[in-house]
C-alpha cells in the first residue's frame, strides 16, 4: 500500500515540476496512489476471506 502511494506522489511531483503546475498534479497523483493502495489492500483481504471459506 505504501509503495502505491509513494509512486503516485513521486509521479505527481515530477509532472508538476515538468509542467509547473505545483501542487495540482501532486494532489491528483497522491489521490490515485492512495486509491491504488486501498484497492490492493482490499484484494489481499478478499483473497484471505476466500481461502477461509474453502475449508483451510
Amino acid at each position: 500500500m505504501a509503495a502505491a502511494v509513494l509512486i503516485g506522489t513521486l509521479v505527481g511531483v515530477l509532472v508538476d515540476k515538468w509542467l509547473g503546475t505545483h501542487p495540482w498534479i501532486f494532489i491528483i497523483g497522491f489521490i490515485f496512489g492512495a486509491a491504488a493502495g486501498f484497492r490492493n489492500l482490499y484484494r489481499v483481504i478478499s483473497m484471505e476471506d476466500g481461502d477461509k471459506g474453502k475449508g483451510r
